[in-house]
């Protein structure tokens, strides 16, 4: 496996609600997508 950047989030997360949480992963999904993305750009190159 590859090494990936880390992807920071607000924290705590603990005390969130279900939706607080989603929020969050909404705000950083496309940043998830990208790095996958680019990894698996460079594995196949």
């Amino acid at each position: 496996m590859g090494q990936y950047e880390p992807i920071l989030v607000q924290h705590p997360i603990q005390p969130k609600t279900k939706d607080e949480v989603r929020a969050l992963a909404d705000q950083v999904i496309d940043q998830i997508i990208g790095k996958l993305l680019k990894h698996k750009v460079q594995q196949a190159a």
